[in-house]
């Protein structure tokens, strides 16, 4: 395989993502593969290739305020075209700035899967560039913090994470790609002490004054306030001068000059030795010297200085920092404390321990190094490049996208298959979606899935422009024109009712409204709304009217009535108007009253003349068929159906002639 690593610090720097890559790329090579490491240096002019290490080198600039820190731009064009020549397989970015914003742009640029490790916990080093110590500035620094390794994790194929803690704040960052914890590996052989280093170790211990009785504590490490070693010194402060032990500080960085001054508050000079930078092939003897290793630091992605203390033979003293709390057993191999003045009392019963108890401690450090052996870590890298090789392949890549009714029409394509779907606009924004991002193929797969979902949805808006509905409505809608299951159906309504596309209490009272200009009763009103599933609570609560109002509402509806029957008896015609109110939701009592107040709907003597034009008519039709007596019958029941008087029945049939007389 062929691999293109990319870090904006590498040797002759140490640090840890140093370590990290170094590390990676000799067990790499160590088992056939060719590594490139692509880094900077601030010495440089222009870039520089090294064919024969398969280094890369560009141009860069100190960050004095960012001890260790090199800031390269992102671009370089000429270099991108020389790189695509080395037809790499996959590209492992190291870091997120400079050098690794370059590391995605040849990812992309040469269509190959990006794989990228975090390992550096920056929402610790936002004080940095805090200068004016606002804590409003810090809370936005570390937002934007979030906001960067959300995008960075997001364009890359796969994530390695150093440790579960720092998996764990990548997951609360709702990075969704695939992310591995694979701890940083080490050489442990270059750490563990061998016999004939003993005269070595003797003297380097005499160089600091260090006697054979005396317990050394040793820290390496980057020396900044990140790394807590304020809590050490306090410590030390708080020792009797006749306790024997001593703290060496290996390394170098923005916070020796604090360091400094705190040694000399205390008095601590004959105490502490500050060793400062050392070159890597001289850090596995200042472990060696040590009798215990020691950090407070609350900041570390994986600790690797805590497993080459732990490779060295040595005891290892920690905070409580989820990235060791699964490295550590208390009084196993090491020891936790809370804070400087627990640290004090476990270093006064350390250097009280026999040899036999040291030699136990020492022998389960070097035991539990051993899961960290470089071969390990070499196949468990291995493991994430072939995974995101595979994935790559069947990755897709949004073409072009289109929005519209609350959903969006995806275009997508990969190296053999090309599918439109549409998603809905929650899930555009929770996957992060937009043009020219590469989309894992779990997460089409689940958009497929959810796409009957969103079509469903896409006709339910349409089919709601065209109408209002209720909510009973719309599941009754969903249930006869989609296949989706009840929950999903409930679903969906919460959405719609949340996106105010539903809402049974607008509907009513817009129906009551509309019903009321109709002069509907509020009877016939209540059943309408509940055939359509408004609950009667909303109804009661809407539809409240005054005695007065309804009978207005129920007078001008008789008064439409009156006008529209014809040729009926005054009596019929009452009667007829109470029926229609009735069947239009109009209480009983009510229909009755207000048909009793009705003026006069026919005077005597129209309604007379109307009696005499109908009988005339009965006369008419049923002559044809009868005769005589039983001629006037049926017209005097016709008449009498029509609700005329009998007296005044007999009456008019008194006065027509009859064939029969």
């Amino acid at each position: 395989m062929k691999i293109g690593m990319f870090s904006d610090s590498y040797l002759p720097d140490i640090n840890g993502v140093v370590t990290s890559v170094f590390t990676l790329k000799n067990v790499l090579e160590a088992h056939g593969h060719e590594v490139w490491v692509v880094s900077n240096h601030p010495s440089i002019l222009k870039t520089q290739v090294d064919h024969d290490n398969h280094e890369i080198r560009l141009p860069g600039i100190v960050l004095k305020k960012l001890y260790g820190y090199r800031l390269s731009s992102p671009i370089h064009i000429r270099i991108l075209k020389e790189i695509a020549k080395l037809d790499w397989d996959v590209v492992h970015a190291h870091s997120e700035f400079g050098v690794g914003i370059f590391g995605r742009i040849v990812a992309k640029y040469l269509h190959i899967p990006l794989i990228s490790t975090y390992h550096t916990t920056y929402e610790d080093y936002t004080h940095y560039v805090n200068v004016l110590k606002m804590e409003s500035f810090d809370r936005f620094a570390k937002l934007l913090v979030a906001k960067l390794s959300k995008l960075y994790g997001e364009t890359s194929t796969a994530v390695i994470a150093p440790s579960q803690k720092t998996k764990d704040m990548l997951v609360g960052y709702q990075i969704r790609k695939p992310i591995t914890v694979v701890p940083t590996g080490l050489d442990l052989s270059r750490f563990r002490p061998k016999i004939e280093d003993q005269e070595l170790i003797s003297k380097k211990r005499l160089e600091y004054n260090v006697q054979d009785d005396e317990i050394l504590v040793v820290y390496v490490g980057r020396v900044a306030k990140e790394k807590s070693i304020d809590v050490l010194i306090s410590a030390f402060s708080q020792l009797d001068k006749e306790v024997k032990i001593k703290l060496l500080i290996v390394g170098s960085g923005p916070g020796v000059d604090e360091i400094v001054t705190l040694i000399d508050h205390y008095h601590l000079d004959d105490k502490i030795i500050l060793a400062g930078k050392k070159y890597p092939n001289e850090v596995p003897l200042h472990y060696q010297i040590g009798d215990i290793f020691a950090s407070a630091s609350m900041t570390e992605t994986q600790g690797l200085t805590f497993i080459e203390a732990l490779a060295s033979g040595l005891p290892v003293l920690a905070s409580h920092d989820g990235a060791v709390e699964n490295l550590i057993i208390n009084d196993h191999n090491g020891y936790f404390f809370n804070d400087d003045n627990e640290l004090a009392e476990i270093l006064v019963a350390f250097s009280k321990f026999d040899k036999d108890k040291r030699l136990r401690l020492k022998n389960n450090a070097l035991q539990s190094a051993q899961e960290y052996d470089v071969d390990v870590f070499c196949d468990r890298v291995l493991s994430v490049y072939d995974q995101a090789i595979k994935a790559y392949s069947e990755d897709y890549q949004v073409v072009s996208l289109n929005y519209k009714d609350d959903v969006v029409n995806l275009d997508l394509a990969n190296k053999s298959n090309h599918i439109d779907i549409m998603v809905s606009v929650d899930s555009f924004a929770e996957f992060g979606i937009r043009k020219d991002k590469i989309i894992s193929k779990e997460v089409v797969d689940k958009l497929i899935i959810e796409e009957e979902k969103v079509d469903a949805y896409r006709r339910a808006i349409k089919y709601l422009t065209i109408k209002d509905r209720t909510v009973l409505q719309m599941m009754d809608w969903f249930k006869e024109n989609t296949t989706l299951s009840d929950d999903v159906i409930n679903q969906m309504i919460s959405y719609l009712k949340n996106k105010k596309y539903l809402d049974d209490k607008r509907y009513a009272q817009d129906q009551i409204n509309k019903l009321r200009n109709q002069l509907m009763g509020k009877y016939r009103i209540r059943k309408e709304l509940l055939q359509k599933g408004i609950s009667p609570e909303i109804i009661d609560q809407l539809d409240e009217r005054s005695n007065e109002d309804q009978y207005q509402l129920a007078y001008s509806y008789a008064k439409k009535w009156q006008t529209k029957i014809k040729d009926r008896s005054n009596a019929y015609k009452k009667n007829m108007i109470k029926n229609k109110m009735i069947q239009y939701g109009y209480d009983i009592n009510l229909a009755q009253e207000v048909v009793d107040n009705l003026a006069s709907l026919e005077s005597d003597e129209s309604e007379m003349t109307l009696l005499r034009k109908l009988a005339n008519k009965a006369k008419t039709r049923y002559n044809r068929k009868y005769s005589a007596s039983q001629l006037r019958n049926r017209v005097f029941r016709y008449l009498s159906s029509q609700g005329f008087d009998y007296d005044d029945i007999y009456l008019v049939i008194n006065e027509m002639e009859w064939e029969d007389e």
